[in-house]
Order: structure tokens, then C-alpha cells, then sequence
């Protein structure tokens, strides 16, 4: 089982299949081919070392006669062995690639909600700074003038507080890690949801 694995995780999985595939046609495939060719064919020729002595069969499997067939089992083999190595590569290939695009789709997700959050309060500091300026230029008091320059302040705040969360996080330098960028982003927005909540 552990062999298995080894083989399936190495990167020269189509040289080791096609290895195997060589030894497998040797030693299983061309001795088994030759064993029923043996019982469905009873009246083979004697001479070319078929009789109802296996252990012979099996040695004669081996002959400088059986070569070529040898040769020819083992070609076969291997090339099946390359092939079947080749899929499994390419299907891990594609394995990779499909779980990066999940993580790309998790990132994209991610930074989605964060920019709808930045959007909706960058919105509604827009509006609270330009309706204190409208109060302002119609206000003559100066009580309420006061009032209306608190609350901008207080938005003032707010703003460059945000700004310095997403300075903090720092997560544009690191959006080319995709473990790294949909965690920090993540961390981010959970940061601002706080924040713009007070």
C-alpha cells in the first residue's frame, strides 16, 4: 500500500508506470498468455516446450525462443503503463487547477463583500459630510453650527479610522497568496464591519 502511494505521489509517475507496465508484461502477462495458450491448445507442438509439466512451461516461458514475444508483451506493457500514468497525472493536474479556482472564487467572493461593505460606508459618509455642509450653509446659529461640525468630525474619525484598518491588514501586497489574501481579507472585513458599527 505504501509502495502504491509512493508511486502516485511521485513527479515521474509516467516512467515509473511505464517501468511497471514493463516489468508486469514480462513477468505476469507474457507467462500467463503463454499458460492459456497452453490449456486451450492441448495439441501444441511438442518441441516448442509446451507440455503438462508447468514448471517447464513457465521456464521455456523464458527461452531465447520466447524472446521476441517477451520483447513484444513487455513494449506493450510499458506503453500501457506510460499511458494510464499519463492520465493520472493530467487528472491531477486538473485536480490542482480545480482547487485553485475554488480558491480563486473564495477570494473574489471574499473581496466582493469587502468592497459592498467600503461602498455602502463610504455612501453613507458622503451623504452625512454633504448634508452637514447643506445645514451648515443654511444654519445661522451658531449652537447648531457647532453640532453639525461635531458630527462631521465624528465622520472624519471614522473615515481615517478605517483607512488605517486597511492600512494595518495590508492585504493588496498579499493578494497573490490565495490562502494568505482570502484570510487577511476576511480578517478585514470582520475589522470594518466592527468598526463602522460603533
Amino acid at each position: 500500500m505504501s509502495l502504491i502511494k509512493f508511486i502516485m505521489q511521485n513527479k515521474h509517475i509516467k516512467s515509473i508506470s511505464a517501468l511497471a507496465g514493463c516489468i508486469f508484461g514480462i513477468i505476469i502477462a507474457h507467462p500467463y498468455v503463454m499458460l492459456v495458450y497452453f490449456l486451450t491448445n492441448p495439441t501444441a507442438p511438442m518441441g516448442q516446450g509446451f507440455n503438462l509439466d508447468l514448471a517447464k512451461t513457465f521456464r521455456d516461458t523464458f527461452s531465447y525462443e520466447m524472446l521476441p514475444m517477451a520483447l513484444s508483451f513487455s513494449f506493450f506493457c510499458s506503453l500501457i503503463g506510460f499511458l494510464l500514468g499519463l492520465l493520472y497525472e493530467k487528472k491531477q493536474k486538473f485536480s490542482a487547477l480545480k482547487a485553485e479556482m475554488e480558491k480563486k472564487e473564495a477570494g473574489v467572493e471574499a473581496m466582493e463583500k469587502l468592497l459592498s461593505i467600503l461602498s455602502h460606508f463610504i455612501l453613507n459618509s458622503t451623504m452625512v459630510i454633504t448634508s452637514g455642509i447643506r445645514q451648515l450653509r443654511r444654519s445661522d446659529c451658531s449652537a447648531s453650527i457647532g453640532d453639525i461640525l461635531d458630527k462631521i468630525e465624528k465622520q472624519a474619525e471614522k473615515n481615517e479610522e478605517i483607512i488605517t484598518h486597511m492600512k494595518s491588514h495590508n492585504y493588496l501586497y498579499h493578494i497573490h497568496d490565495a490562502d494568505k489574501s482570502i484570510s487577511r481579507i476576511l480578517e478585514l472585513t470582520r475589522s470594518l464591519e466592527k468598526c463602522i458599527s460603533k
